[in-house]
């Protein structure tokens, strides 16, 4: 049985993102046009030696307008596309970087971990299916470690009783049995948590 196929990132992330980076471009280029208008909204005077006086002075200033204005929606746009790659990266770098750590952790052993992440990071199904497949495998350790001890409980009781009977042979050979089972029952300590046993 597969499981049920699930978006990893938010669908409307995207979408929000672009729409974001859109309203920015958009809101840059207003802010600079209204910019632009105010700086070279000049009155002409009733003479017609003073309109092209005015006319050229507006034509010098506007080549350093628009090369300004260029320049300045540039910055802009880049300084937007910058903080909003960075918001975004972090969105899914941030839980990245803390499944990184849960990885660490289980590789010493720990496997009490439980992963979580912000609300408002990206990736939220992944959280909850690594924290339920840990406590599968820990349910699993628990429930072999039980079955375990039983077998060493019982390996123990025919011990005593065949080292009553004398039978050198079947009491060596279960005494060989409980060594083993005592050296799986160290190594399953040494990779679980010391506090459950």
């Amino acid at each position: 049985m597969t499981p049920k196929q699930t978006n990893i990132l938010e669908p409307s992330y995207r979408r929000d993102f672009l729409f974001k980076i859109c309203f920015g471009f958009i809101l840059i280029i207003l802010v600079s046009a209204v910019a632009f208008y105010v700086h070279f909204d000049k009155s002409f005077d009733d003479k017609y030696i003073d309109v092209l006086s005015t006319l050229e002075q507006l034509n010098r200033e506007m080549r350093y307008g628009i090369i300004f204005s260029v320049m300045a929606q540039s910055l802009f746009f880049t300084l937007l596309i910058w903080f909003a790659s960075i918001l975004w990266t972090h969105k899914i770098a941030g839980p990245l970087y803390r499944l990184r750590k849960s990885f660490l952790q289980i590789a010493t052993g720990d496997l009490t971990i439980v992963t979580r992440f912000r609300s408002a990071d990206q990736l939220q199904t992944i959280p909850a299916i690594f924290n339920s497949y840990l406590q599968q495998v820990r349910d699993r350790f628990l429930r072999i470690n039980k079955e375990i001890v039983a077998i060493r409980c019982e390996v123990e009781l025919l011990a005593e009783e065949c080292s009553k009977q004398d039978s050198n042979e079947t009491g060596r050979r279960l005494q060989d049995c409980e060594a083993r089972l005592h050296k799986i029952l160290e190594q399953m300590k040494r990779t679980g948590d010391n506090n459950e046993w």
